[in-house]
């Protein structure tokens, strides 16, 4: 049984923004989101359909106002993994606007039994996407060869997969940018002008392990000798604020999906 809880933030990046940040939970005995390789199968437990129920939920049960266009989904790890699931999911690629993962677990066909769940089925084009993941990642390899669960993408040929889908211009290659006197390094690709360059974007942090990246040091359920010498929150916040989904694609999906009962949820 999954279930969620809904909390109200104000944020500042120029203006002020006020959002809703619902926070999705999994019980005891299904502690890892779908996409990851000791998941239950969707067949169990189908954490995109609980994604889309949730969202129905919010929208159409709760006094919650919604911008239909501004729906967006990111997470860590695992969760990093159910969002790239998301993002290359038919449906749900053209109902959230935007989407982030910070040390994103996306596991090779090898390692799955559903080996679906690595392959892109979306054809909504583009799809903006964020990853952020440090260089000596032990829990999910930045090379993908050295997961210990398994074989996951290596993330730079992960995002120019994205890169590549989003339109952009593989042969000119990518544009690095040195952060944090070059302990970070920003990438993005030359996509078409209808696009926008940084569509699809990729921070690389030197020497920061498995962890939400933040000058604070990690957590028990992190893996890195240090802190990051930048924040991902107000990285991801910003990208979120530069991207909106067209309303006619949110309403042909909300006329395309059932109505879910609050018991389901």
């Amino acid at each position: 049984m999954r279930s969620h809880t809904v909390q109200n933030n104000s944020m500042i990046f120029g203006t002020y923004l006020t959002h809703i940040q619902v926070v999705p939970w999994a019980n005891y005995q299904q502690k890892m989101w779908t996409s990851d390789v000791e998941a239950p199968p969707r067949s169990k437990v189908d954490d995109v359909e609980f994604v889309s129920s949730m969202i129905e939920f919010l929208n159409r049960f709760t006094p919650i106002c919604i911008d239909e266009t501004r729906i967006y989904a990111t997470g860590f790890s695992n969760g990093g993994g159910l969002v790239g699931v998301l993002a290359c999911d038919e449906f749900q690629s053209q109902r959230i606007a935007a989407f982030a993962a910070a040390s994103g677990a996306f596991y090779g066909p090898e390692a799955l039994q559903e080996r679906e769940l690595a392959w892109c089925h979306t054809r909504r084009k583009p799809v903006p996407f964020l990853e952020l993941h440090g260089d000596i990642d032990t829990v999910i390899d930045y090379e993908g060869v050295g997961t210990p669960d398994g074989e996951t993408f290596a993330i730079p040929k992960w995002m120019i997969g994205k890169a590549m889908r989003a339109g952009c211009d593989l042969k000119k290659g990518n544009i690095t940018t040195t952060l944090a006197d070059g302990a970070v390094e920003k990438v993005t690709w030359h996509c078409p002008k209808s696009v926008g360059d940084e569509t699809v974007m990729h921070y690389k942090f030197k020497g920061v392990g498995h962890m939400w990246p933040r000058r604070e040091l990690p957590g028990k359920a992190e893996k890195s000798p240090v802190g990051a010498p930048i924040d991902a929150t107000p990285i991801i916040l910003d990208f979120f604020a530069k991207h909106r989904i067209a309303v006619s694609a949110s309403s042909k999906l909300q006329q395309a999906t059932s109505m879910h009962d609050r018991d389901e949820l």
